[in-house]
């Protein structure tokens, strides 16, 4: 749920967000599988949509977050296109 909805956020998604943000990454790369029963079958599909979360992200499919896992801990330039959906 995004960072400061006020209908719905539980304590567990206000830690994902502490921990994240305390990491203090220069940006995030989320991996997603294919579900249709999200984003409306868009795949891959962003997994950060909020305009309150100040940390850049992107988004791949799990096959090239497969890839990028192996190379966790290494140096690499991360170039972002803005997309719009």
């Amino acid at each position: 749920m995004p960072k400061n909805f006020t209908f719905y956020n539980p304590e567990r998604h206000k830690e994902i967000y502490r921990q994240v943000e305390n990491a203090n990454p220069c940006a995030i790369i989320a991996a997603t599988s294919r579900n249709p029963e999200l984003a409306g079958g868009l795949y891959p599909f962003p997994l950060f949509e909020d305009g309150d979360f100040d940390i850049p992200s992107v988004f791949c499919t799990e096959v090239i977050g497969e890839e990028l896992a192996i190379k966790a801990g290494k140096t690499f330039k991360l170039k972002m296109k803005k997309m719009w959906l």
